[in-house]
């Protein structure tokens, strides 16, 4: 049986991230990602995490952050997990679901140091 193996090519940007597959799949994303304030919150938005346009749209209930801002990823361990949620984002909304293997190649921003990269590998792999 041949394995059934999707490509995909993320670009992070500082501002705006995109995804494409070989599954014909193509997304732009922003690069922001929101938390709820509060219980509140987060019982209003029914989810723990929002992305993109969709965290951009409840920002007054969310606290916001830029996980890559200045092309760098800050160097805390909250935001090395919203960079992981990010990845992990990107590579579902090619639904990865129906394929045996997932191959992806990850552009990073330009003023991304070795440190960054690697960390951006890091929460890629994990």
């Amino acid at each position: 049986m041949a394995e059934d193996v999707l490509y995909i090519g993320i670009d992070l940007g500082t501002f705006r991230s995109v995804m494409v597959s070989s599954g014909n799949h193509e997304e732009e994303e922003l690069t922001v990602i929101g938390t709820p304030k509060d219980p509140i919150a987060r019982n209003f938005l029914k989810r723990d995490v929002l992305f993109g346009e969709d965290a951009l749209k409840n920002r007054l209930a969310l606290n916001l952050y830029r996980p890559l801002e200045l092309g760098v990823i800050k160097d805390t361990v909250e935001d090395r997990q919203f960079i992981a949620h990010f990845i992990t984002h990107l590579i579902g909304l090619a639904d990865p679901e129906e394929h045996d293997r997932v191959v992806a190649v990850i552009g990073a921003p330009a003023e991304a140091s070795h440190v960054d990269k690697t960390a951006i590998f890091d929460a890629a792999a994990g």
